[in-house]
């Protein structure tokens, strides 16, 4: 199985990699769209690494200023 991650942010990919490590070691070929900042990281796992698209990597993420709940 080939498996793609498309992880514009250090914290949206670091709960998958426990996840990624297993499907690797069981055979799976994992590619990961990530920062430029983690793809030596993310090779040294045996990850098919490259980097996410200048564009994408310039919107500022804001995501962790939305709440979850209203009350």
């Amino acid at each position: 199985m080939k498996v793609l991650v498309l992880s514009p942010a250090r914290r949206q990919v670091y709960p998958l990699v426990p996840v990624l490590d297993e499907l690797h070691r069981r055979g799976h070929q994992i590619s990961i769209l990530t920062l430029p900042s983690e793809l030596s990281l993310m090779e040294s796992r045996g990850f098919l690494a490259a980097p996410i698209a200048p564009q994408i990597e310039s919107i500022g993420l804001k995501d962790y200023l939305d709440r979850s709940c209203t009350h």
